[in-house]
């Protein structure tokens, strides 16, 4: 199955589980019938922007609809995730390098004791 296929199955797949036709789909994404049917036999693919909008619609994070995760909840720990980055992020960039690198060197500390690994993080 390629990608386009495997796409095509996923929003078939949610579509269903949702009682929803390939017409209400199309309507809900102003799009016609026949797009839908044809996202869904793999036979064109939606662009990068409805993709978006189909896993706002079906409540899964886009990495599902792509096949990059089987976790239709992948989202939620993805999001937390992302979080805790930004979190990083805002710090590292109010800290001089110096106080940056004694950060990094703490969280190290921190893995390595949390989770008995000595190999580099």
């Amino acid at each position: 199955m390629n990608a386009s296929e495997f796409l095509g199955s996923r929003m078939a797949e949610l579509r269903r589980k949702r009682n929803m036709t390939q017409a209400k789909l199309a309507s809900i994404v102003k799009k016609s019938t026949s797009a839908v049917a044809m996202w869904e036999t793999g036979k064109r693919d939606p662009d990068s922007q409805m993709i978006i909008e189909l896993s706002s619609i079906f409540d899964v994070p886009t990495d599902y609809l792509l096949g990059r995760t089987n976790d239709p909840d992948d989202r939620l720990k993805y999001s937390a995730r992302n979080e805790n980055y930004r979190k990083i992020e805002r710090f590292a960039r109010k800290v001089s390098n110096e106080d940056l690198e004694k950060a990094v060197k703490i969280l190290e500390a921190a893995f390595e004791h949390a989770f008995n690994d000595d190999d580099d993080i």
